[in-house]
């Protein structure tokens, strides 16, 4: 699965690696959690080019009466996604491109939950497969809220030691084609949400800072020996969002 991730790279390295031009500076994120906002990159028919937008983490259908009809969908298996009532259209006609430059995964030991962090090899920022929709409310006064989920598949021998389950990451020249709004047939998809290969990726264990999901500084990829000591309420994992 994927359930926190970061991104850290600056902005005019980004626009120039995915193609997205007057992308905005922002602070760097290390800790990106669900429910919060994510940096997704889409394509625009409307100026036929890639178009950056900032959208929710956890997706809401477009067909939900409520906006909070039950728990964040913020992962999608990709292996059933189209037989999804929640995921079919989007894996259709509202593919997009989260942008990260690494996630994170626990493990349980000694009744703590122990951080790790993966990353690229070379330490730069990589494209997750992302599906998006735009929810609005009955309510005419309330704003429509557009929101994205992470496709994930089968986790590759470097995951799977931590998780069954890995974001599904785009190989750089399977990327026009996700994007592609042409392409609406599932099974011509189906070959890009692959398990990314582990030579190409690398992890470390991290700093107990990272459970809490409010803490959203550099502390949170400290080596964990730094934070051994300290009363912080970090050994145990987080989730309340």
């Amino acid at each position: 699965m994927c359930g926190r991730y970061t991104l850290k790279t600056p902005a005019s390295k980004l626009a120039e690696k995915f193609v997205v031009p007057n992308l905005p500076e922002f602070s760097p994120r290390y800790n990106i959690a669900p429910t919060q906002t994510g940096l997704v990159v889409r394509y625009d028919e409307t100026s036929v080019s890639r178009r950056p937008s900032m959208l929710r983490w956890g997706l809401i259908p477009h067909w939900a009466k409520e906006e909070r009809h039950g728990p964040p969908l913020i992962n999608a298996r990709s292996e059933t996604a189209a037989q999804k009532p929640s995921f079919r259209d989007p894996l259709a006609h509202k593919r997009c491109l989260v942008i990260a430059d690494g996630f994170y995964e626990w493990t349980r030991k000694s009744g703590k939950n122990i951080p790790h962090y993966f990353q690229m090899n070379d330490q730069e920022s990589f494209a997750m497969a992302g599906l998006w929709d735009l929810w609005r409310s009955n309510d005419q006064d309330h704003t429509p809220i557009e929101t994205f989920t992470i496709l994930t598949t089968t986790a590759n021998s470097l995951l799977e030691t931590y998780h069954d389950r890995m974001p599904v990451i785009l190989d750089p020249s399977d990327q026009e084609m996700w994007l592609d709004p042409y392409l609406v047939k599932p099974d011509l998809l189906s070959p890009l949400m692959r398990p990314y290969p582990s030579r190409k990726m690398k992890s470390k264990p991290v700093s107990f800072h990272v459970n809490d999901i409010h803490h959203e500084d550099a502390s949170c990829l400290a080596p964990p020996e730094i934070i051994e000591n300290e009363s912080s309420t970090g050994n145990q994992l987080d989730l309340n969002l």
